[in-house]
């Protein structure tokens, strides 16, 4: 409708604009004849006025016939537009067109990343595993399997129902940069066999270059001593943020949101197994892993981590008592002063800072619970634990502790000593 007044519009508008070529002409042609007056300049404003009449009327016409017939005009487009799809669904039903369903909304997250320069869409499905609280003395529950030919990350997990082990989740992940058996130190390949999980390093200890945190392995284990093969620090840690990173020295490396995604079942980690194999056919991951005798290997790895968080504990009980007792000279010998530094201090200036404090202060009562061995390789360890201090004329104060060891001369000495919140503390 709006087209035909439109039209009626543009066609006053050239027959006015004609007329007025028309009048034009004629005028100077009697112009040319005779001179011009007062009579030629009246005309030519009743001409102007007469003008503009008949633009506003010819534009109120409009509107007078297009608002009325409105209704009418929609109840037409509505009926051609009905028509349109009786003919669109008679036409679909002919050539019989499948209709598709939409598929369902997906519940986990699925997020692109670059493995072997190819997109690959991973989907972990998480939602079905039970997570309960780590701990090192109960049964297996989690295994983890790395695939060093398609890059991937099982986590695998026993359905307590069925007693059986299921694929939970899989994970891209990037490794060694040569392919192969890890034989050396600096061969730049990931090692393969059965490990375990003995340690966990906090970002605190991190470079930005390892991510959120690090789960530290038992390479070389008895297996690979035995072969002859060298090496250490074969980790499981993130990367940079905005990382294209694809391949490591040796070690397994996550995008940070997986590794977190798994940090959630793992907690602690210790005791974990990690089998890492190379096989491009495998199949079916749940099934490959050799559970019995990993069973008997983790009991191994557990005991040996017990025996050695004991040892730290006794350590520390001797240490929390030198700290009591204000006497800096015994204090002062379970302290690395070669290596020591912390909040900005070496030896020195920590030793006489505690000096000081021990001489200011009437009594000192420190407690420490929830020790906790988070990482010991043969010559360095760290240990967390929450702490109660109280002192004359101070408020008592609660946070937690990390103790790094150096292993020199066969004794365990502390380099480094660092304070955190509580609610950073791993429980």
């Amino acid at each position: 409708m709006w087209q035909i007044v439109k039209r009626f519009i543009v066609f006053q508008s050239k027959t006015l604009e004609f007329r007025y070529r028309t009048w034009k002409s004629r005028r100077d042609i009697m112009r040319a004849y005779r001179e011009g007056g007062v009579g030629k300049q009246l005309f030519k404003r009743v001409f102007i006025y007469v003008r503009i009449g008949l633009v506003v009327a010819t534009m109120l016409i409009a509107i007078a016939v297009v608002v009325p017939s409105a209704p009418k005009i929609m109840a037409w487009f509505v009926t051609v537009q009905k028509a349109s799809q009786k003919i669109v669904v008679k036409r679909a039903q002919k050539k019989q067109v499948p209709v598709v369903p939409k598929p369902p909304a997906i519940m986990v997250h699925e997020t692109m990343a670059v493995v072997k320069k190819e997109a690959v869409v991973i989907t972990p499905d998480t939602t079905k595993i039970v997570q309960p609280m780590h701990d090192t003395t109960g049964e297996l529950s989690y295994c983890l399997l790395a695939n060093k030919s398609t890059k991937t990350v099982y986590l695998l997990y026993r359905n307590m129902a069925t007693n059986a082990w299921e694929i939970g989740a899989q994970f891209p992940a990037v490794m060694g940069r040569n392919e192969g058996q890890k034989q050396t130190a600096g061969d730049r390949r990931t090692p393969e066999g059965e490990y375990f999980i003995v340690g966990r390093k906090e970002k605190s200890e991190l470079n930005e270059l390892y991510g959120p945190l690090a789960y530290v392995l038992n390479y070389p284990n008895e297996e690979d001593r035995q072969a002859g093969r060298t090496g250490q620090g074969i980790w499981i840690h993130g990367m940079p943020e905005d990382s294209n990173r694809m391949v490591t020295r040796g070690c397994i490396v996550m995008q940070n949101s997986y590794l977190l995604e798994l940090e959630k079942f793992l907690k602690l980690g210790v005791g974990t197994p990690v089998v890492i194999v190379d096989k491009s056919d495998l199949a079916s991951p749940q099934n490959y892993p050799d559970f019995a005798r990993i069973e008997q290997k983790r009991k191994y790895v557990l005991h040996d981590y017990v025996m050695r968080e004991q040892d730290f504990r006794g350590l520390l009980a001797g240490w929390q008592s030198a700290w009591s007792s204000r006497d800096i000279a015994m204090y002062s010998q379970f302290y690395d002063s070669q290596r020591f530094f912390s909040s900005g201090m070496a030896w020195n200036a920590w030793h006489d800072r505690k000096k000081s404090l021990f001489q200011t202060l009437d009594s000192i009562v420190i407690s420490v619970d929830n020790i906790r061995l988070v990482d010991c390789s043969e010559s360095t360890a760290v240990v967390v634990f929450r702490q109660q201090y109280a002192a004359s004329n101070q408020v008592a104060k609660q946070n937690a502790k990390r103790l790094c060891f150096y292993k020199n001369n066969g004794h365990w000495l502390i380099y480094r000593e660092e304070t955190f919140s509580t609610e950073e503390f791993l429980l």
